[in-house]
């Protein structure tokens, strides 16, 4: 080649010239698996970061919301059922999320069931003894 164009200039190659074409032919299969193989892995590897995303989101979920919901349906549960002697939710100040909202709201209306309970236990006891005086009474009148 360099007898014939020379060592200068692109070999003596002039425009419009054809020095020799070469073509070359790659089997698509192959380009096609190769593609395949990449995207399987990429897709497998998205599934595995969503699910430990989904994980993750789980268990903050778990302890930040499905947990001290739960607590607060266990307390409930027991004041309606009638025990009064748990303790009430604590709360720290300057907290004011939604559920520690619900917990105040929950404390206040333990107090209020706890208050209304002793003042319908104490009425009772006061009618049962009006009862039996005023029975009482009317035993006396009768005689």
């Amino acid at each position: 080649m360099r007898k014939i164009y020379g060592d200068h200039n692109g070999f003596g190659w002039k425009l419009g010239e054809v020095l020799g074409v070469r073509v070359a032919t790659v089997p698509a299969d192959v380009a096609y698996h190769r593609v395949h193989e990449e995207f399987r892995t990429f897709a497998v590897a998205i599934m595995a970061v969503g699910v430990l995303v989904a994980i993750v989101v789980y268990m903050i979920l778990r302890a930040m919301v499905i947990r001290p919901i739960m607590h607060v349906v266990d307390h409930t549960e027991n004041l309606a059922n009638g025990h009064f002697d748990g303790e009430e939710f604590v709360v720290p100040d300057g907290k004011h999320d939604e559920i520690s909202l619900l917990k105040r709201a929950m404390n206040r209306m333990r107090r209020s069931y706890i208050a209304t309970d002793h003042l319908v236990r104490r009425l009772s006891k006061e009618m049962k003894l009006m009862k039996h005086s005023m029975q009482g009474a009317q035993r006396v009148r009768r005689r």
